[in-house]
């Protein structure tokens, strides 16, 4: 799994809740270790420069729709 691989990352996203439950707490795993990373890394490298795409990701782990999220950006 690497986080400079856009099909890796799209399946982070598309199945983060489910992977954020699993890996909580268990610090001696590397499922903990990756969701924490890409946690950090998704927050530095969108929050304050494209924060619309942080939003946009947001919603996305929120399990929204496009459509659903449309309407909020606007």
């Amino acid at each position: 799994m690497s986080l400079f691989n856009p099909h890796h990352v799209c399946c982070l996203l598309c199945n983060y809740s489910k992977l954020k439950e699993e890996a909580w707490g268990h610090f001696d795993g590397d499922w903990w270790y990756l969701m924490e990373d890409f946690d950090n890394l998704s927050m530095r490298a969108l929050k304050d420069d494209y924060p619309v795409f942080y939003d946009i990701m947001i919603c996305k782990i929120d399990g929204m729709q496009n459509k659903e999220i449309a309407q909020k950006i606007q």
